[in-house]
C-alpha cells in the first residue's frame, strides 16, 4: 500500500542492484543472514563510483515471530551515510502486526553530521474471509527529508507523522479492492505553529498474476 518507512523518507531504496550472498547459520534454519554489495542507485542507473554494504540479521524464535536488525554503508560522490534499524513481526492466521526503529546518520565534507530517526507500528487484522483491515503510523523525529513528491510533507515542521488506515477486499484469491486513507499530522516548525494537516485518500486495484 506504501513505500517503507526508510524508502518513503529518502534514507534508502528497499530495492538495489548488486551481489548478495544469504543463508542460515543453524541447523534449524531460526538464524539467518542476508549480505549485500550493490551500486547504492535503486531502481536509478548508476551515476558515481560510490557503493553501498548491506547487512541483515534475522532470528525466528518461532514460526510466527521475526527479530532482526540491520545495518547498511553507502558512499556517494559527496555525502556518507550509515543506516541502523531494528525489526519485529508477528503473526498469526489472522493478524500480523510490526515495529521497527532506524537511524540514520549523513557526513558530508565541512558539514556537522545530520541525524535522522524513524519509528514504524503497522498491522493488518482478518474481519472476514474475504475483508481485511490495515493500519500503519509512521513518526519522523526530525524535519521530513526533501524529495517526496507524490507525498507532500512539510519540511518546516520539526517532525511528523504519517497514519496510513484501509481495508482490502478480495474479489477472488488474486484481485483486490483496497480504499485507503494516507494522513500526514506535524508538530511545530521554528515558529511555534503546526502546519496544516495533509489527506489523501484512494482506492487501489490490486491483482496478483499467477
Amino acid at each position: 500500500m506504501e513505500k517503507t518507512p526508510l524508502d518513503l523518507q529518502k534514507y534508502g531504496s528497499a530495492r538495489d542492484l548488486g551481489i548478495a550472498l544469504k543463508g542460515s547459520l543453524d541447523h534449524d534454519k531460526r538464524v539467518k543472514y542476508h549480505l549485500m554489495f550493490a551500486n547504492g542507485a535503486g531502481t536509478r542507473s548508476e551515476t558515481n563510483k560510490g557503493k553501498k554494504i548491506f547487512l541483515s540479521l534475522g532470528f525466528d524464535p518461532t514460526p510466527s515471530a521475526t527479530l532482526q536488525v540491520y545495518g547498511d554503508w553507502e558512499d556517494q560522490s559527496d555525502l556518507t551515510r550509515y543506516t541502523v534499524q531494528g525489526f519485529a513481526a508477528y503473526k498469526t492466521h489472522k493478524m500480523r502486526v510490526g515495529a521497527q526503529f532506524a537511524h540514520q546518520t549523513r557526513s558530508a565534507p565541512n558539514q556537522d553530521d545530520e541525524n535522522l530517526e524513524i519509528a514504524s507500528v503497522f498491522g493488518a487484522f482478518k474481519l472476514s474471509e474475504k475483508t481485511e483491515a490495515f493500519g500503519r503510523f509512521d513518526h519522523m523525529f526530525d524535519p521530513a527529508p526533501s524529495g517526496i513528491s507524490y507525498i507532500p510533507f512539510n519540511n518546516s515542521a520539526e517532525s511528523s507523522n504519517l497514519v496510513v488506515v484501509g481495508l482490502s477486499y478480495s474479489l477472488d484469491k488474486n484481485v483486490y479492492i483496497i480504499p485507503n486513507v494516507e494522513i500526514v499530522l506535524y508538530g511545530e516548525d521554528a515558529g511555534g505553529i503546526e502546519p496544516d494537516p495533509d489527506f489523501i485518500s484512494r482506492v487501489t486495484v490490486y491483482y496478483r498474476f499467477r
